[in-house]
């Protein structure tokens, strides 16, 4: 029995070997017909990502203590910052679905973070800010937040920083 599951074990390996030859085969015969601008679209697009995963973890990090989500936390950096402001344009502000903002307020309500109130000019508009609660948060994490960004921008010298921006102000 154990000659049978040792043979099985290497019959098992070599079958592994045979398809990832193959599959590197495969992906390089793939590779070789994908044009350069699909190639640069690739690695824009991995690049990105890349970045952005790396961003919102070391985001997330500095604000792991407070027990709120990333978004939330970006929802109540738009009030700290801006005041007062409709869901709408926090939605637009942050490019996020009004539904998702909706629900994000609702749960920032329930933590006592983010009172809402109907605008007195149209009642269609829903009015958030921050509560006393939500100031004392951000206060309490902002510092953090900021050191860590500021860490990761230091890697940019300043003319990237401006190109980069400029890249982003066209979208």
């Amino acid at each position: 029995m154990f000659l049978f599951k040792q043979k099985f074990f290497t019959l098992s390996l070599d079958l592994i070997r045979i398809f990832t030859i193959l599959l590197k085969k495969k992906t390089k015969k793939a590779r070789s017909h994908m044009s350069e601008k699909n190639n640069q679209m690739f690695e824009f697009w991995t690049k990105f990502n890349s970045a952005h995963s790396y961003l919102q973890r070391t985001q997330f990090k500095s604000i792991k203590k407070a027990k709120i989500t990333l978004p939330q936390f970006h929802v109540l950096l738009v009030l700290n910052f801006n005041g007062p402001t409709a869901l709408k344009k926090i939605s637009e502000l942050l490019a996020v679905t009004n539904a998702n903002i909706t629900c994000v307020i609702h749960n920032l309500g329930k933590l006592e973070l983010v009172k809402t109130e109907t605008s007195k000019i149209d009642r269609r508009v829903i009015i958030a800010d921050l509560t006393d609660k939500g100031r004392e948060l951000v206060d309490k994490y902002l510092p953090e937040f900021n050191s860590v960004m500021s860490n990761v921008l230091s890697k940019l010298d300043n003319e990237e920083k401006e190109n980069l921006v400029a890249s982003f102000m066209k979208f």
